[in-house]
């Protein structure tokens, strides 16, 4: 099980093996349907099981625990990736070769700061703003 994005690179040469990704429900999964899931389908050929769970690591915790991983590809926090990769629940990629970005940039330098651990790729940026009305808290 790791958490990262799915790529072509992913498949590989030979056969390709059936793969599970795992996310939240909802538009996010819709526009990880879209993002993610439907073009590694369509440079594959191969249909992907898509399960839906409600985040942290307990579940994966389960799986790895009786040996039925059933779940290949896990769209997670940074936290919970990286409580999960103390922990041994997921598989260390950090070997693997991922490409170039479209213009040339290596890809250790194309990612922003942590995007990269042992057992992840984060593919995902998102923030949260706050904004208040002065006129009802002044400055």
């Amino acid at each position: 099980m790791s958490a990262s994005p799915l790529s072509a690179q992913d498949a590989g040469g030979g056969t390709i093996p059936n793969l599970t990704f795992t996310s939240w429900t909802g538009p996010y999964m819709r526009s990880q349907m879209l993002g993610f899931v439907r073009p590694y389908e369509a440079a594959t050929g191969q249909r992907l099981t898509v399960a839906h769970y409600n985040g942290g690591i307990d579940e994966i915790r389960d799986q790895v625990e009786s040996a039925n991983v059933i779940w290949d590809v896990v769209d997670l926090t940074q936290a919970d990736l990286l409580r999960a990769c103390d922990a041994g629940l997921l598989e260390d990629i950090s070997n693997i070769e991922l490409p170039d970005g479209s213009d040339g940039t290596p890809a250790a330098e194309d990612f922003v700061a942590g995007a990269l651990s042992p057992c992840g790729v984060g593919v995902i940026e998102w923030a949260t703003a706050f904004a208040y009305s002065g006129a009802a808290f002044g400055d």
